[in-house]
């Protein structure tokens, strides 16, 4: 009843990785380890928030295919993501997109939450050390 409203309202709330981590916390120590399905849950509602941020317009699994799309993708940054995962690859040019092969749309989910994770983490670091250049 009411205990799960509570959860599901804490998980709509995630908008950082840190978010989802002290909500898994929560999770387990109320129910234990938690369904799959609640997992993935999770890292969806992280999925959406981190990429309204960071200005990707979509996350999609198509055909094996993850595929991130934005307006104006910024190469710095996918520059920087792409030393950290070697499956990823820009494709197009007009609206170029960034994509990786994967097996199933829960290596999808998976991978998307670990890639904006990670881009969410760079344009963090860059904002503080932009910040502390004008201290």
């Amino acid at each position: 009843g009411s205990k799960r409203m509570e959860m599901y309202k804490k998980i709509s709330l995630i908008s950082i990785p840190l978010d989802m981590s002290d909500v898994l916390d929560e999770f387990i120590d109320r129910f234990g380890i938690p369904p799959r399905e609640v997992r993935r849950l999770l890292k969806i509602s992280l999925i959406r928030a981190i990429s309204s941020k960071c200005d990707i317009k979509k996350v999609e699994y198509r055909d094996g295919t993850l595929i991130f799309s934005s307006d104006k993708p910024s190469l710095a940054t996918w520059s920087e993501v792409f030393g950290h995962f070697n499956m990823l690859a820009i494709r197009g040019t007009t609206a170029p997109t960034v994509q990786a092969r994967v097996k199933s749309a829960d290596e999808a989910i998976d991978l998307a939450s670990e890639v904006l994770g990670k881009y969410f983490e760079i344009i963090t670091l860059s904002e503080e050390d932009n910040a502390k250049k004008e201290e």
